[in-house]
């Protein structure tokens, strides 16, 4: 990852947002991503986000530099 951030021109990384909607798992996920990017010069910044907001700023507007959006069912098998 770090020299593909070279190759790109980043070798000193870079800053964005991470938009996350409310549920636990999409705000752990991004927790862990941030972390792992962080150690090739990624700094994320996480911004929560409600639902709402979500799909007016990130759905709609596309204006968000990266996002997570994860749909799971729960730990349920019978729900099916």
């Amino acid at each position: 990852a770090k020299e593909l951030l070279k190759e790109a021109g980043l070798e000193s990384g870079f800053k964005a947002t991470l938009k996350l909607p409310p549920p636990s798992y999409a705000r752990l996920g991004g927790e862990i991503i941030a972390s792992e990017l962080r150690d090739v010069g990624i700094d994320l910044e996480i911004v929560p986000v409600e639902w709402a907001q979500w799909l007016d700023q990130v759905f709609t507007k596309k204006d968000y530099d990266l996002t997570i959006v994860s749909h799971t069912e729960p730990n349920d098998i019978d729900i099916y």
